[in-house]
């Protein structure tokens, strides 16, 4: 990297009622070895509690802070966050994430190594993902039936589902990012936005635009740099919703990047009865049917709307190359 390249980052947190895990997520922040230039907190409504509880956490370290109000919607949230960052790269975090206290350090160390060599993001990996990184019979029929899952090598499968990596060895090239732990240099995410045609469903949007962006740039992967994931537990309605976004929107990233041939949609249809077979199974070990009857009604709602995933999309221009 050249001396004169100064390297600052700014962080999009996108929020909605989560205050007391952005405490958590803001006060890791604020123990980094290496502090970021700015913080930015997009909240899906209005929240004064959010200015009134959190920044004096990251002010206290120097930590610029900027608050605000959007519409709910993730890809809107996090579009509003390019708009206002002011960093040369920007780190999008969940508010349920806690990063290890060297996380910035481990992602500055990439981009100052490979910063002129075509390098378009870095992302760091979650420590649950690690955990979960092994081949037991659940993950072996997931790679027979081209399922999503953690437990892959971090490419885009041409069944439309991520193969997100779980535990890299090193140093990884990879093809896509998820959300809670990615970065991207900012004169590339000016071009390249988050597809606003997943605003009423967020799952998938980072699937998208990272590997969007993987396809004229390099991204890589950390082992390194490490978060935790919370998360929360989900009700009926959770499963049901969450079902539904993935047939949507798993759909629409088939439709455009491998719907041109007919070998992918065999492919594409035989991972769907690979997450029928799959939300059968869940339904069953949890006593809750969310899973399976979003899965169902998502797929009434796109035979019902010719095939499309949702009456309101834009019309779909393939990016496959």
């Amino acid at each position: 990297m050249m001396e004169s390249q100064k390297i600052t980052f700014s962080v999009v947190i996108c929020t909605l009622h989560n205050l007391a895990g952005l405490v958590k997520c803001a006060s890791s922040i604020a123990k980094q070895t290496v502090k970021p230039y700015e913080v930015i907190i997009v909240h899906g409504e209005n929240s004064g509690n959010i200015v009134e509880k959190i920044f004096p956490i990251l002010e206290s370290k120097s930590i610029n802070c900027k608050y605000i109000s959007s519409i709910r919607s993730l890809v809107i949230q996090r579009n509003i966050g390019i708009d206002n960052s002011s960093g040369n790269v920007i780190v999008f975090l969940d508010d349920d994430v806690i990063l290890e206290k060297d996380y910035f350090y481990y992602l500055l160390k990439i981009y100052k190594t490979k910063w002129h060599d075509n390098l378009g993001g870095v992302q760091g990996t979650i420590i649950e993902n690690k955990k979960r990184y092994r081949w037991t019979l659940k993950e072996i029929l997931k790679y027979i039936f081209l399922l999503g899952s953690t437990n892959g090598d971090g490419n885009l499968l041409p069944s439309g589902n991520a193969s997100f990596c779980g535990n890299p060895n090193g140093i990884k090239k990879v093809e896509i990012f998820s959300g809670c732990v990615m970065s991207f240099k900012k004169d590339i995410l000016i071009n390249n936005r988050f597809d606003e045609n997943f605003s009423d469903f967020w799952i998938c949007d980072d699937t998208e635009l990272s590997y969007r962006i993987s396809r004229k740039h390099d991204l890589y992967q950390t082992p390194f740099a490490q978060l935790q994931h919370v998360g929360s537990s989900l009700s009926y309605e959770g499963h049901l919703k969450i079902a539904k976004m993935l047939v949507f929107n798993r759909l629409y990233v088939f439709r455009l990047y491998f719907s041109s041939s007919k070998k992918n949609w065999f492919l594409f249809i035989w991972s769907n009865i690979g997450e029928l077979f799959f939300s059968i199974y869940k339904s069953i070990i949890i006593g809750n049917v969310g899973k399976l009857v979003g899965f169902l009604q998502g797929w009434k709602l796109v035979l019902l709307n010719n095939g499309h995933p949702y009456k309101k999309y834009k019309k779909i221009k393939r990016r496959e190359k």
